[in-house]
């Protein structure tokens, strides 16, 4: 979703769905210091609370590859700097009617907490003149929006 379309049109479904949106951006040091206070527990209750894997789904390595940079405070900080920048959007923009020329691939889980709370290939027709949109059928709470040029390289 456009991230000022995902925090202008939010609601409760919204707000409980994707609670780390708000929590994350919040000014620092509020959320480096609850994270890093237990910093396993934030990220595993994130990895398995935003789709349908549980824990043993992930390899030993891969987990413990997670956790030692999840434990990281750096990356913690980098993590809710990333949330702190989408609120960028927020503040407005002398262009933000203006709309995004190259053609753009949105690609989301047609199953996903994003396809049930918004028309996510609609919300980008309205930022993007050339859209194309593809879905997979799982529950994926993610989404992903790659300009197609990018996909060529």
């Amino acid at each position: 979703m456009p991230t000022l379309a995902m925090f202008m049109d939010t609601n409760h479904r919204v707000a409980g769905a994707y609670w780390h949106w708000y929590f994350l951006s919040q000014p620092e040091p509020f959320p480096e210091r609850v994270i890093g206070a237990n910093p396993d527990f934030f990220y595993e209750t994130c990895l398995v609370g935003w789709g349908a894997t549980r824990i043993g789904d992930f390899d030993d390595e891969m987990l413990a590859a997670y956790r030692r940079s999840w434990r990281d405070p750096h990356m913690i900080h980098g993590s809710c700097s990333d949330y702190r920048a989408a609120t960028v959007d927020l503040a407005g923009s002398a262009d933000i009617n203006r709309k995004i020329g190259c053609p753009t691939l949105v690609f989301f889980s047609a199953a996903g907490q994003m396809a049930h709370l918004f028309d996510i290939p609609g919300e980008w027709r309205k930022r993007c003149e050339n859209v194309a949109e593809a879905s997979l059928p799982g529950g994926i709470s993610s989404w992903i929006s790659i300009p197609m040029r990018l996909l060529t390289y």
